[in-house]
C-alpha cells in the first residue's frame, strides 16, 4: 500500500468515476439512570463532498437511541431504535 497523496473513501453505491470524501460527525451523551439502568442518545451526520466539486450530494445523518438494563453481573438487556435519513 503506498502512503501520501489523497485518499478517497469508498460509500455504498457510489459511481467509480466520482469517488467521494466526506467527514463524518457525531455527538452523543450516556445518561446512568440507575445503577442498572443506561440510556445512550448519538446523532451522526456525514457531510459529504465530491472530488470534483460537485457539493450538491446527500448529507445523511442517524439519530440513534440505547436503553440498557444490566439483569446481574454478566448479563444485560438493552432495546435499541434508530432513524437515519439520506438528505440532499
Amino acid at each position: 500500500m503506498a502512503a501520501g497523496g489523497p485518499c478517497a473513501v469508498k460509500r455504498h453505491a457510489v459511481r467509480r468515476d466520482r469517488p467521494q470524501r466526506g467527514i463524518r460527525q457525531r455527538i452523543g451523551a450516556n445518561y446512568q439512570v440507575t445503577l442498572a439502568l443506561a440510556l445512550t442518545l448519538e446523532y451522526n451526520y456525514d457531510d459529504l463532498k465530491n472530488l470534483y466539486g460537485n457539493t450538491n450530494v446527500a448529507n445523511p445523518w442517524q439519530v440513534s437511541f440505547v436503553a440498557d438494563y444490566s439483569l446481574s453481573k454478566r448479563t444485560d438487556v438493552y432495546v435499541t431504535t434508530a432513524y437515519a435519513k439520506n438528505a440532499g
